[in-house]
Protein backbone atom coordinates (compact mmCIF):
# COMPACT_ATOMS: atom_id res chain seq x y z
CA UNK A 1 0.00 0.00 0.00
CA UNK A 2 1.25 3.08 -0.72
CA UNK A 3 0.13 6.39 0.38
CA UNK A 4 1.54 10.38 -0.36
CA UNK A 5 0.60 13.80 0.37
CA UNK A 6 2.55 17.25 0.36
CA UNK A 7 1.62 20.39 2.71
CA UNK A 8 3.74 23.92 2.42
CA UNK A 9 5.05 25.56 5.27
CA UNK A 10 6.48 29.04 5.66
CA UNK A 11 10.03 27.80 7.33
CA UNK A 12 13.25 28.79 5.68
CA UNK A 13 14.91 24.58 4.34
CA UNK A 14 17.12 25.47 7.33
CA UNK A 15 14.56 25.42 9.95
CA UNK A 16 12.48 22.69 8.07
CA UNK A 17 15.70 20.45 7.73
CA UNK A 18 16.71 20.38 10.85
CA UNK A 19 13.16 19.66 12.71
CA UNK A 20 13.37 16.40 10.24
CA UNK A 21 16.40 15.79 11.88
CA UNK A 22 14.69 15.24 15.18
CA UNK A 23 12.47 12.01 13.18
CA UNK A 24 11.91 10.24 16.60
CA UNK A 25 9.37 13.17 17.23
CA UNK A 26 7.54 12.92 14.02
CA UNK A 27 5.06 10.00 15.82
CA UNK A 28 5.10 7.89 12.21
CA UNK A 29 3.08 5.21 13.48
CA UNK A 30 -0.02 6.59 15.33
CA UNK A 31 -1.76 4.80 18.04
CA UNK A 32 1.53 2.85 18.84
CA UNK A 33 3.66 3.93 22.11
CA UNK A 34 7.36 4.68 21.01
CA UNK A 35 10.68 4.57 23.13
CA UNK A 36 12.92 6.87 21.63
CA UNK A 37 16.53 5.58 21.38
CA UNK A 38 17.89 8.48 19.73
CA UNK A 39 16.56 11.33 17.27
CA UNK A 40 16.95 8.71 14.66
CA UNK A 41 15.87 5.10 15.35
CA UNK A 42 12.82 4.33 17.80
CA UNK A 43 10.50 1.59 18.53
CA UNK A 44 6.61 1.73 18.34
CA UNK A 45 4.98 -0.64 20.14
CA UNK A 46 1.49 -1.61 19.13
CA UNK A 47 -0.69 -3.57 21.86
CA UNK A 48 -2.90 -4.87 19.49
CA UNK A 49 -1.21 -6.41 17.31
CA UNK A 50 1.83 -7.58 19.60
CA UNK A 51 4.40 -6.14 17.66
CA UNK A 52 7.07 -3.77 17.39
CA UNK A 53 8.18 -1.85 14.95
CA UNK A 54 11.85 -0.33 15.06
CA UNK A 55 12.34 2.86 12.65
CA UNK A 56 15.36 3.78 11.87
CA UNK A 57 16.04 6.98 10.24
CA UNK A 58 18.85 8.14 7.02
CA UNK A 59 19.35 11.39 5.83
CA UNK A 60 20.11 12.50 1.91
CA UNK A 61 21.97 16.10 2.63
CA UNK A 62 21.74 16.77 -1.16
CA UNK A 63 17.97 15.75 -2.02
CA UNK A 64 17.20 17.15 1.31
CA UNK A 65 14.70 13.67 2.13
CA UNK A 66 14.32 11.88 5.10
CA UNK A 67 13.84 7.83 4.44
CA UNK A 68 12.41 5.84 7.43
CA UNK A 69 12.93 1.94 7.26
CA UNK A 70 10.44 -0.05 9.58
CA UNK A 71 11.31 -3.18 10.58
CA UNK A 72 8.76 -5.52 12.45
CA UNK A 73 9.46 -9.13 13.71
CA UNK A 74 6.11 -9.80 12.78
CA UNK A 75 6.38 -8.88 9.05
CA UNK A 76 9.50 -10.31 6.74
CA UNK A 77 8.86 -7.07 4.74
CA UNK A 78 9.77 -3.34 5.63
CA UNK A 79 7.89 -0.43 5.67
CA UNK A 80 9.34 3.32 4.25
CA UNK A 81 8.55 6.76 5.21
CA UNK A 82 10.13 9.22 2.73
CA UNK A 83 10.02 12.95 3.93
CA UNK A 84 11.22 15.28 1.51
CA UNK A 85 11.73 19.21 1.44
CA UNK A 86 11.09 21.47 -1.68
CA UNK A 87 12.42 24.71 -1.19
CA UNK A 88 9.67 27.21 -2.62
CA UNK A 89 11.09 30.30 -1.65
CA UNK A 90 13.57 31.52 0.94
CA UNK A 91 10.45 31.18 3.34
CA UNK A 92 8.94 28.49 2.10
CA UNK A 93 9.15 24.48 1.95
CA UNK A 94 7.25 21.95 0.50
CA UNK A 95 7.20 18.93 2.95
CA UNK A 96 6.66 15.65 0.77
CA UNK A 97 5.76 12.16 2.31
CA UNK A 98 5.58 8.88 0.89
CA UNK A 99 4.49 6.07 3.05
CA UNK A 100 5.21 2.23 1.85
CA UNK A 101 3.45 -0.48 3.68
CA UNK A 102 3.99 -4.18 2.85
CA UNK A 103 1.19 -5.79 3.27
CA UNK A 104 2.65 -9.00 1.36
CA UNK A 105 1.61 -11.40 -1.03
CA UNK A 106 -1.72 -12.06 1.15
CA UNK A 107 -5.11 -11.38 -1.04
CA UNK A 108 -7.31 -10.40 2.38
CA UNK A 109 -4.09 -7.94 3.34
CA UNK A 110 -3.95 -6.47 -0.14
CA UNK A 111 -7.94 -6.21 -0.08
CA UNK A 112 -7.71 -4.45 3.19
CA UNK A 113 -4.55 -1.70 2.30
CA UNK A 114 -6.88 -0.77 -0.72
CA UNK A 115 -9.57 -0.32 1.92
CA UNK A 116 -8.21 1.71 3.92
CA UNK A 117 -5.58 4.02 1.94
CA UNK A 118 -7.39 7.32 1.72
CA UNK A 119 -8.33 7.61 5.22
CA UNK A 120 -4.95 6.08 6.85
CA UNK A 121 -3.15 8.55 4.37
CA UNK A 122 -5.41 11.24 5.70
CA UNK A 123 -4.50 10.29 9.32
CA UNK A 124 -1.14 10.06 9.01
CA UNK A 125 -0.07 12.86 6.93
CA UNK A 126 -2.03 15.16 8.80
CA UNK A 127 -0.45 13.92 12.13
CA UNK A 128 3.09 13.65 10.81
CA UNK A 129 2.68 17.80 9.41
CA UNK A 130 1.31 18.49 12.80
CA UNK A 131 4.25 17.68 14.62
CA UNK A 132 6.79 18.85 11.71
CA UNK A 133 5.36 21.83 12.13
CA UNK A 134 5.82 21.76 16.35
CA UNK A 135 9.09 20.62 15.73
CA UNK A 136 9.88 24.02 13.10
CA UNK A 137 8.46 26.60 15.87
CA UNK A 138 10.10 24.69 19.10
CA UNK A 139 7.52 23.61 20.57
CA UNK A 140 5.89 19.92 22.04
CA UNK A 141 5.22 17.37 19.55
CA UNK A 142 2.09 15.43 19.98
CA UNK A 143 1.69 10.98 20.15
CA UNK A 144 -1.41 10.08 19.08
CA UNK A 145 -2.62 6.90 21.82
CA UNK A 146 -4.79 3.49 20.31
CA UNK A 147 -8.11 5.24 21.44
CA UNK A 148 -7.75 8.95 19.84
CA UNK A 149 -6.30 6.72 16.42
CA UNK A 150 -9.87 4.88 16.48
CA UNK A 151 -11.71 7.75 17.18
CA UNK A 152 -10.27 9.79 14.18
CA UNK A 153 -10.38 6.11 12.03
CA UNK A 154 -14.53 6.12 13.37
CA UNK A 155 -14.98 9.91 12.17
CA UNK A 156 -13.47 9.13 8.39
CA UNK A 157 -15.80 6.13 8.09
CA UNK A 158 -18.68 7.99 9.40
CA UNK A 159 -18.43 10.63 6.18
Amino acid sequence: MKLSSSKKFHFSMDVAWEALHKASQLDVEPGSTVKVISDTQWEAHNEESDSVTVYTASFDEAEKKVVIEGTSQKKHEHDFIYLTLIPLDDQEVQLDIEVQINTGVHFIAKALGALIAKPAQEIISKHIYHNFEALCTGQETKTMTSEELKELAKKHYEK
